[in-house]
């Protein structure tokens, strides 16, 4: 279980429960970590962190963690860690106001920065389904303080990324019934807050049906971002009402028969 959150309070790191739960120890080797943003467990053995103090591994089921170094640094923020195969991951690094995206093919021993083009990113999310070990998904905060209108993809296992626009008309992304009329460089946006708010995921059994949310409703594409469809509204309207600021999603464990969505309202599921 990770701690902290990097904009309310820092936290205690990584804890650790062999007993169901019963008792918990703290992880060593994190360093100055004090806000978890995503873990990834390979095995019983490798365990990836990221956090506030950069990505730490451990190949002792968690007992200890070493520094990973992504481009000769072991800071910065890392946001997702996200596994195509047992050895092919991703993951994404913020360090100040830029964004980049990583990928490995030695089960996170070491990294290689992966090229991008169309955007410009600044906090980046990255997803991937159990239907491609090649195809990967991601969002990303742009300037202006919005996400980007449109899905950042890749089809060759993280090494190159490539954003696909979002059309510009009614039930867009980010531009269906009840949006915030938000302009950024002459296009609508959905709320501000994009350093904050990432909703992401993609249907482990179809990698084109993404869901996105990012501040005030959630929206889904079932053909790889060419088109989109609203699914919720923050002011309940011609949609089902769902808490604004969306921050994490994770899939049932029996597959794609159900969604759950971590907003600031607390929890909400898409079960169809």
């Amino acid at each position: 279980v990770g701690l902290g959150d990097d904009f309310d309070t820092a936290g205690r790191g990584l804890y650790k429960t062999v007993n169901g739960g019963a008792s918990w120890t703290a992880a060593t080797g994190l360093g100055n970590q004090t806000a978890t943003h995503t873990i990834l467990a390979l095995s019983g053995t490798v365990i990836l962190v990221g956090g506030n103090n950069g990505m730490k591994r451990s190949t002792d089921g968690g007992s200890t963690f070493g520094a990973v170094s992504l481009g000769g640094s072991s800071t910065g923020n890392i946001w997702t860690i996200k596994a195509l195969s047992a050895t092919e991951l991703i993951c994404s690094r913020q360090s100040g106001s830029t964004g980049t995206i990583w990928y490995s093919s030695d089960s996170g021993a070491s990294w290689t920065q992966a090229s991008i083009s169309g955007v410009t990113p600044q906090r980046i999310s990255v997803a991937t389904s159990a239907a491609s070990s090649t195809t990967a998904w991601g969002i990303c905060q742009q300037a202006g303080g919005y996400i980007a209108r449109g899905l950042m993809k890749t089809t060759d296992k993280g090494h190159t990324w490539t954003f696909v626009a979002a059309p510009d008309v009614a039930g867009g992304l980010f531009r269906g019934k009840g949006y915030q009329d938000d302009l950024y460089q002459g296009v609508h946006q959905d709320g501000a807050q994009a350093f904050y708010n990432h909703g992401l995921a993609v249907d482990p059994a179809n990698s084109n049906r993404v869901f996105v949310g990012a501040n005030l409703n959630l929206f889904a594409t079932t053909d790889g971002g060419s088109s989109w469809n609203q699914l919720t509204s923050w002011t309940a309207s011609g949609h089902v009402y769902a808490h604004a600021d969306f921050h994490t999603t994770t899939w049932s464990k029996t597959g794609a028969s159900a969604l759950y969505i971590g907003n600031d309202g607390g929890l909400s599921i898409l079960r169809d």
